[in-house]
């Protein structure tokens, strides 16, 4: 018998509780669209009900039906043809509803859920203050299960020995039998590019309810093992048969690798690898969480590809399962943790908690990516017996990883397998980190990481000053390249990747926290450049100047010290036909880094009037010059640009794509000052989300373009400062949405 997995994100309505009427709607969604800034916080903090029709056909009678819900904020209730069918706490982590003793076999059956998105105080993160928002509805898929009375439920991939030539692979398989005991037949498949890796199949008697079954796997071929780099992946396939007659597919992809936090820094593979990353909010402006795969999974691009990062830590929650997806296939590692900010509850929170943690867990065994749980509540004083049972429940549903907890007081005791802490003691002229053992106060080192460091320090706008900018930029150079140097410290996460939206107690007082080395529209600022210039130049050359090559924007006026990140070897300066110098990574004051910034002072000082030609920055890597950055001497506006992230998407009502709006001068470089504004149009059948009038912050914006239900095309034109800028996205049609 066939699994049937049909998404069900397509054809909803959805009305607040103060409301009579419906609005048709798709999932994800959230009850509240927000302003950018200076909002009333409580607004997104409402009550409201969904609801939708699913035909399912008479020839499913005799299946199981369930009900899967990927993400709802906070609390939901459904129902079925009026009858209650389920309800979870807790919006970070997904349940599940049977709802086969509801249903209307050969017709349509009513499905309501509502949903309350209020913060409130008996269910974890909630009690206390939040540094962040956490938005509200359906925000996460929904799809439709259907399978035989007997099914798998879960499944787990574990292996040991991978560096050994006995390599041991073990799937353990959730059976849940809701009809008459049987005997069956479980096998496994682990396939490969290479084809068939490892097999096993097992006979056993299957009582009533749930049970598991541990399968020991031959493995007939070498494992290609995941890594940073190669990150190597394999498909699962799980069958369960009964006399022979199939009952259950179930499918999941992993990967094998060895992960180890040592009291000498962490080792994939038993290699030594420096953590270099960055945290990370699931937040988007105007829609806060609800937004689709596409989106998620670019985040995921950025960190990786863009920012140059190993690792993400999963800050403050668990994120989107396609976000996790895409960390497996690139080869970037997470530290994912539990849901919460420094408060923890009495003892019926401290119990949802661990539910929570143990749906975190399940959910994510299987990700290879995934290389620490996160045991604690983020930033929370020490309780003893709680964190005790974090641990042992942890290591119970999965002893093949490690635990951490990440905390932000002093001698914190030590009770997971890696200690987290997060570091804000640089101010941008004392030492950047202490030691480990200033930190936890043992008498010896332990496997130690830096969860969070900058951020709040020094929070930077993208529209700030020029000498804002660097130094944010060059703060966190500072902090990577100490624990570069420091065997004891496994490496940094910054704080943090984007910027995001907040409460009033926190941020810079239009809800927005500016601790991004981007902004929230995902574009750089100085510090995005510092991580660019990290990526080896054989895999992608950097040059970037953290200077907007004005005479008069620092506060002595001039343009030196002028830094530039980069990763090639020296540079040139030229104002006009004049070389100014040959200028090299600051090594001597960076000696950690792969590639320190480049800090030019001396030949600069005297450009004033008539000797002001512009700048013209050559990098010159392995003996030849390979790339130029040009900064007119008297930069106009030249052009407006308009790129999308992708130009095609899915016409399923919610799929959506990056547009990314440039004011340009002569030499295709920003023009931060400029007050203009943007104006967006949209031709086709899709949105816009949020305004469609906008100002060019530092020069830049950039809008998401949603897709409608009807494969065609869309024409996004955009108009500032008498320019226009057009680009064209083509929807086609997404098979296997809302069959139904």
């Amino acid at each position: 018998m066939d699994r049937i997995v049909q998404n069900l994100n397509m054809a909803w309505e959805y009305r607040e509780v103060t409301q009579d009427a419906f609005a048709p709607i798709h999932i994800p969604h959230t009850m509240c669209e927000l302003p950018f800034n200076c909002f009333d916080e409580k607004s997104y903090q409402t009550q409201g009900v969904y609801r939708r029709v699913i035909f399912v056909p008479a020839d499913w009678a005799g299946r199981r039906l369930r009900l899967r819900f990927e993400g709802v904020m906070t609390q939901a209730q459904v129902f079925l043809n009026n009858t209650p069918v389920g309800a979870h706490d807790g919006g970070y982590t997904p349940f599940e509803v049977d709802i086969t003793d509801a249903v209307r076999f050969g017709g349509d059956n009513q499905l309501v859920v509502e949903v309350d998105s209020r913060e409130i105080p008996t269910i974890p993160p909630f009690g206390g203050q939040l540094d962040y928002l956490t938005f509200s509805g359906i925000y996460r898929d929904v799809t439709l299960l259907v399978t035989a009375p007997l099914y798998v439920e879960n499944a787990r991939i574990t292996s040991q020995n991978l560096l050994t030539c006995a390599p041991a692979v073990t799937a353990e398989v959730f059976l849940n039998n809701t009809t008459a005991a049987k005997t069956v037949q479980v096998q496994v498949t682990v396939s490969g590019a290479e084809g068939v890796v490892a097999t096993g199949e097992q006979n056993l008697p299957v009582p009533l309810g749930a049970q598991s079954v541990q399968l020991p796997l031959t493995v007939s071929q070498t494992l290609n093992l995941w890594d940073t780099e190669n990150p190597h992946l394999y498909e699962v396939q799980i069958a369960v048969l009964a006399d022979g007659v199939l009952c259950d597919t179930y499918h999941l992809r992993t990967g094998f690798r060895e992960a180890q936090f040592t009291e000498r820094g962490f080792l994939l593979n038993g290699k030594p690898l420096k953590i270099f990353g960055l945290n990370r909010h699931q937040s988007y402006p105007y829609v806060g969480y609800a937004m689709p795969a596409r989106a998620q999974r670019r985040d995921a691009d950025i960190l990786k590809e863009e920012l140059c990062c190993n690792m993400v830590r999963t800050s403050h929650y668990p994120q989107s399962p396609h976000f996790l997806d895409r960390c497996d296939e690139i080869g970037l590692l997470v530290f994912e943790e539990l849901p919460g900010w420094q408060f923890v509850g009495d003892e019926a929170w401290q119990k949802k908690a661990l539910v929570t943690m143990e749906e975190m867990i399940r959910r994510d065994w299987n990700h290879p990516a995934i290389v620490l749980w996160g045991v604690r509540v983020n930033e929370s004083l020490d309780f003893h017996d709680f964190y005790t049972e974090t641990n042992r429940v942890a290591h119970a549903l999965d002893p093949t990883r490690q635990t951490g907890g990440v905390r932000a007081i002093d001698h914190s005791e030590f009770l997971e397998d890696v200690y987290t802490a997060n570091d804000f003691i640089f101010d941008g002229t004392n030492t950047p980190l202490r030691a480990q053992q200033q930190v936890t106060g043992l008498s010896k080192d332990v496997p130690y990481l830096v969860t969070e460091c900058n951020g709040h320090m020094f929070p930077t706008k993208s529209f700030d000053q020029e000498e804002r900018l660097v130094e944010h930029a060059l703060r966190h150079a500072a902090v990577h390249d100490t624990a570069a140097q420091d065997d004891a410290v496994s490496g940094a996460l910054g704080w943090c990747a984007f910027d995001y939206n907040t409460h009033c107690q926190f941020g810079s007082g239009d809800k927005i926290c500016y601790h991004g080395v981007m902004d929230m529209f995902r574009l750089p600022k100085y510090a995005a450049y510092f991580y660019q210039s990290q990526c080896p130049p054989e895999k992608r050359g950097v040059l970037k100047a953290a200077s907007v090559g004005s005479m008069g924007e620092r506060s002595k006026s001039g343009i030196a010290p002028f830094t530039v990140f980069t990763n090639y070897d020296f540079i040139r300066i030229f104002s006009g036909e004049r070389l100014l110098g040959e200028y090299y990574p600051a090594r001597d004051r960076f000696p950690g880094l792969a590639h320190p910034p480049i800090i030019a002072e001396e030949g600069l000082g005297f450009l004033w009037g008539e000797n002001w030609k512009g700048l013209r920055v050559e990098a010159w890597w392995q003996g030849r010059q390979v790339e130029t950055v040009d900064m007119a001497a008297s930069p106009h506006t030249a052009r407006l640009t308009a790129v999308a992230d992708d130009n095609t998407l899915f016409a399923d009502g919610s799929d959506v794509t990056r547009v990314v709006f440039r004011l340009e001068d002569q030499n295709g470089n920003l023009l931060p000052f400029t007050m203009a504004v943007l104006q967006l149009s949209l031709e086709g059948n899709g949105t816009v989300i949020g305004p469609s009038l906008l100002p060019l912050r530092s020069g830049t914006v950039a809008v998401w373009v949603r897709a409608g239900e009807q494969a065609g095309s869309l024409r996004l034109r955009g108009v500032a400062a008498d320019m226009e800028a057009v680009t064209e996205i083509t929807m086609i049609s997404k098979e296997g949405v809302d069959c139904v």
